[in-house]
This record gives structure tokens, C-alpha cells and sequence, in this order.
């Protein structure tokens, strides 16, 4: 079966009047972006073995109407980014991948072996646009692109930034290290300014003491940044 219809039924069970994937195969069909992204999250569910598909399910649809004003279900979506992790993990050659549960107390989202047998976590952290880009997406105004999207401003950076404070956190709690797993989604979509990011993030990374880091961009999510 299909995964993310799976995912779909769960939902609609938990929440029979929430009416988010009733549109869901015209949006498909309609939006070319969203059909893009849909099917890139249905390829890494595959990956994912079944109990951890399980348990990511849970989590998905216990956090399905964690809202954000201008982005509909963004905690519904920030635990199914799990997957890429996940999915990151087992290419790299890692063992024993797992997603865990959510017990109330602070924990990683992930376990694994690395290549030399221990025993580590990975924590995944997702950053999405800004309030104010909620708001520019809203209006009819026409924005200079280069003065709004040519460098990732200071909020941006700090959020980058808390983001790597709390994962280690996170995975100290369980008296682990391992993994950052960041997914980030720009203001600028279009990625013109990829270059200049890149470059500030790398920066952002290195100075920061974590030891190991990878930043998706986005979704598909072709292109990373990674520490070390």
C-alpha cells in the first residue's frame, strides 16, 4: 500500500472533519510543485523499515493540527522529515537505523550504528520561512528579490544556530552524540541565492560545536551542506 495513503487513512480516522487531504489527487494533479514533493517523501517512506514507519506515523498524526498561521500542518510535516534523515543514515552505511518513539521526555528522534559499531543518535530539526515571508506570500506586493533574498539574514543564522543547541541537548539527555539533521526552507524558493547561503551556513556550521551536521535544503532536498 501506498505509504502515504496510509498516512492519509491514519489521519482521517484521528481526525474524521479535518478536510486537509480530501483535495489531496487534485492537488496532485493541479500543482506540479506539490505532486514534486509528495512523491519525494512517498520514495524515502519506502526506505523506511516497518516498525520505525510505525512509530513515525504516530508521531506524525499526534502532531497533525500543530499549526502555524500561513503554513497549514507544519508539525504534521516536521516529524515526517524524520524520513530523510533516516534515509541519509542508511546510504551513509549506518546499521540498526530506527526511529524512535516519543515517551513525554527529552529525546532524539533517531538512533544508529556507525560504521564502527557504536551506538548513536541523530536528531532532526526542520527551519521554515520566516513570519515575514508568510506575510509577503499573502499580500500583492511586488519585492526587490536581491535587497530581501540576497543574504540569509541574522534570524535566519540564530535559528541555524539554536537549532544545533537543541539537538545536542536533545541527544545528551540520553547520554548519546551523533547526528544534526537540519532541513531548511528559504524565503527565497526559487533558490537564486543558493551560493551566497551555502557559504553562510558552512560558516555558521564551523563555528558552531557540533561535531557533525548535515543541512538539507529543502524539499526534494537535492542539495546539502554538511560538518564534518
Amino acid at each position: 500500500m501506498n505509504r502515504f495513503l496510509e498516512l492519509a487513512k491514519a489521519v482521517r480516522l484521528r481526525y474524521p472533519n479535518d478536510q486537509f487531504f480530501d483535495q489531496l489527487d487534485h492537488r496532485l494533479v493541479s500543482t506540479p510543485g506539490v505532486a514534486k514533493q509528495y512523491a519525494e517523501y512517498e520514495d524515502t517512506f519506502e526506505i523506511i523499515d516497518d516498525e520505525s514507519w510505525k512509530i513515525l506515523m504516530v508521531k506524525a498524526v499526534n502532531h497533525f493540527l500543530d499549526h502555524r498561521k500561513g503554513q497549514m500542518k507544519q508539525g504534521f510535516f516536521n516529524q515526517l522529515n524524520d524520513a530523510f534523515a533516516y534515509r541519509y543514515l542508511v546510504s551513509s552505511g549506518c546499521q540498526d537505523v530506527a526511529i524512535l518513539a516519543e515517551d513525554g521526555l527529552p529525546c532524539p528522534d533517531i538512533s544508529y550504528r556507525d560504521n564502527a559499531g557504536n551506538r548513536r543518535f541523530c536528531e532532526v530539526k526542520t527551519i521554515n520561512i520566516s513570519e515575514n515571508e508568510i506575510a509577503r506570500r499573502s499580500s500583492k506586493q511586488i519585492f526587490s528579490s536581491t535587497s530581501l533574498y540576497g543574504t540569509l539574514g541574522p534570524t535566519c543564522i540564530k535559528k541555524l544556530s539554536e537549532a544545533m543547541d537543541m539537538a545536542a541537548k536533545q541527544m545528551d539527555a540520553r547520554g548519546g552524540i551523533g547526528l544534526t539533521y537540519i532541513l531548511m526552507h528559504f524565503d527565497d524558493c526559487t533558490l537564486d541565492f543558493l551560493e551566497s547561503y551555502a557559504q553562510q551556513i558552512s560558516d555558521c556550521l564551523a563555528s558552531h560545536s557540533a561535531l557533525a551536521v548535515v543541512v538539507q535544503v529543502g524539499v526534494p532536498g537535492s542539495y546539502t551542506i554538511s560538518k564534518p
